[in-house]
C-alpha cells in the first residue's frame, strides 16, 4: 500500500481550487433524514457558493429506515403509528404547498395510492 500512495504523489488539490467544505452526518435513519433536509435546506439558503461535500456513513442498505423501520425486519416489528401522523417538515402545514412538500399521506397518494388510509399503518 505504501508504494500505491507514493506513486500517486501527495493526495492534494491545485492551488488554483479549494477543497470542498465537507460534512459527515453518522446515520440516516429518520432523524438523520431529517437532519439531512435541514441542513439541504439551510444550504440553499446560503450567500455561500463554495462547492459542499455531505457524506453520509450508515450501516444499514435502505436510507431513512434506520434498524426500527428497515422493511426487511418481521412484520410484528413494523411501525405502529398512523400515516396521516407522520410529517418531516418543520414548517406547519398551512405554510407551505401540498405539492412541494407533501406529507406522507399525500405522498402515498401519488405514489401507493393503496396504502394511502391516514388511520392505517404503513409497513
Amino acid at each position: 500500500m505504501p508504494d500505491l500512495i507514493e506513486q500517486q504523489g501527495p493526495l492534494t488539490a491545485p492551488a488554483s481550487k479549494r477543497e470542498p467544505f465537507r460534512i459527515a452526518l453518522a446515520g440516516c435513519g429518520p432523524k438523520g433524514m431529517y437532519c439531512l433536509e435541514r441542513l439541504i435546506q439551510r444550504l440553499n439558503q446560503s450567500d455561500s457558493r463554495d462547492e459542499i461535500q455531505i457524506i453520509i456513513f450508515d450501516p444499514e442498505n435502505v436510507p431513512g429506515a434506520g434498524p426500527v423501520y428497515h422493511p426487511d425486519q418481521p412484520h410484528y416489528l413494523r411501525m405502529n403509528y398512523a400515516s396521516g401522523l407522520i410529517d418531516t417538515w418543520s414548517e406547519s402545514p398551512g405554510s407551505r404547498e401540498k405539492d412541494e412538500y407533501p406529507d406522507l399521506v399525500h405522498w402515498l397518494q401519488r405514489h401507493y395510492p393503496e396504502m394511502a388510509d391516514p388511520n392505517g399503518f404503513i409497513p
